[in-house]
């Protein structure tokens, strides 16, 4: 199957972070019909002979499940829920900090911003961890970037031909 040319650059990107900073420990907020994140992170992770990936879904799709159980149980952990509504699905997360952060779920302003502060506030983010955000491009989550950033000390950076804007999380 081919990627149009955002979500090929998307992969490409996220590849090439997750290898830059041999990311142990991933949490990604939204899985997508085509988990094709999931899929980097998961070969990353097999490849590397240790480490973490969490997805956090309200729905995943079957699609999407197939994908991750074609990887071992042990390398992936599925917290199904809304993350607007449900601070447990954030729960034990702080004992194994993410070393990147994937921010892909509810594109409404509101629900962006909740879940970076959720992230950060309930001890998900470690200091120096990197934010993936997608669908960025004019739209709600460019806004709640723009806010969160400011309030929680995220440096931005964005790559429009991606679709996404990356963030370096500094806790001071």
């Amino acid at each position: 199957m081919s990627l149009p040319l955002h979500q090929a650059t998307y992969k490409f990107i996220v590849e090439g972070i997750i290898k830059q900073i041999n990311a142990e420990n991933i949490l990604e907020i939204g899985l997508g019909q085509e988990a094709y994140t999931a899929k980097v992170c998961l070969d990353h992770i097999k490849s590397r002979g240790s480490g973490k990936y969490v997805v956090i879904d309200f729905n995943p799709l079957p699609e999407a499940m197939t994908i991750l159980h074609s990887y071992d149980k042990k390398t992936w952990e599925l917290r199904i829920g809304d993350t607007t509504k449900d601070d447990k699905l954030f729960q034990d997360c702080h004992d194994n900090r993410f070393d990147l952060i994937l921010i892909d779920g509810s594109h409404w302003i509101s629900h962006v911003i909740g879940d970076i502060q959720k992230v950060i506030c309930l001890g998900c983010a470690k200091n120096d961890s990197i934010f993936v955000f997608h669908d960025t491009n004019g739209s709600h989550v460019r806004q709640a970037v723009i806010e969160a950033a400011k309030a929680f000390n995220i440096q931005t950076f964005d790559i429009p031909k991606a679709n996404l804007t990356l963030g370096h999380f500094k806790n001071t």
